[in-house]
């Protein structure tokens, strides 16, 4: 079923969106969290390391700010939103 939804979706955008035979089809798991948002937030283990994960079917139109966002506590500067929501120690 998601396949199909993806097909139909890239039908209306590309002139050949893909071609038969079909050789493989698969569908694995996005990175998601139990509330849907993702996690930025310092490891709790190593304090050089800053957790960035579970964006879902976002992750790369969420890149840039989340970029910024990572840059921002990896250099100390304040962040330009508030990053509670995003902790790790929600879970």
């Amino acid at each position: 079923r998601r396949l199909k939804l993806l097909k139909s979706g890239a039908e209306i955008y590309l002139r050949e969106p893909y071609c038969e035979p079909l050789e493989e089809a698969w569908t694995g798991w996005r990175p998601m969290t139990p509330d849907s948002l993702p996690v930025i937030d310092f490891s709790p283990r190593f304090s050089n390391l800053v957790v960035a994960a579970g964006h879902g079917m976002l992750g790369i139109s969420m890149a840039p700010g989340t970029g910024k966002l990572v840059a921002e506590l990896l250099s100390g500067e304040p962040p330009h939103i508030n990053i509670e929501p995003f902790k790790l120690a929600r879970f």
